[in-house]
């Protein structure tokens, strides 16, 4: 998936159901390679779209490694530990060791 983002940015926010960034990738894409037809700078165009759409594709990663990681937490805290765990730092409860 990482060398679809770097040589068809748009494609690869298509493929990651980002469809509206994918048409103005693809969009932006065009125009690049046009530019590089006529006036030969359109690479920059392109090179700002690959790291664009690479930029993306970690941080959806990220972004579900988060989820994933908010579920555990989340699942943790309808067991014992979590709720002894907090009741132990807040001081409500009566046999803190540290009021």
């Amino acid at each position: 998936m990482l060398l679809i983002a770097i040589i068809f940015p748009g494609l690869s926010f298509i493929l990651r159901g980002k469809f509206l960034s994918g048409i103005v990738a693809i969009l932006l894409q065009m125009l690049a390679f046009l530019t590089t037809i006529l006036f030969g700078f359109g690479f920059l165009v392109w090179a700002i779209l690959a790291i664009w759409a690479v930029v993306s594709y970690f941080q959806g990663k990220a972004d579900k490694r988060n989820d994933a990681l908010i579920d555990a937490i989340k699942s943790r805290r309808g067991s014992d530990d979590g709720y002894q765990y907090r009741d132990r730092f807040d001081g409500n409860n009566s046999n803190s060791r540290f009021r």
